[in-house]
């Protein structure tokens, strides 16, 4: 969960919406990669997605 820019809490569920291939050509890799844990993932942006969760 992102808040005012910042990274909040982990978000339990999710759902993305959109045609498959659209969002896969859309997605860009961000620079922020950690390895603080045992698995370690780079944030995704994809420009145009619709998302639900809690």
């Amino acid at each position: 969960m992102i808040r005012d820019g910042q990274i909040a809490e982990a978000v339990a569920e999710f759902t993305l919406a959109g045609n498959l291939l659209e969002i896969f050509a859309s997605m860009t890799l961000a620079n922020d990669l950690a390895f603080r844990f045992g698995t370690d993932a780079p944030t995704l942006r994809v420009e145009t997605l619709n998302t639900a969760g809690a």
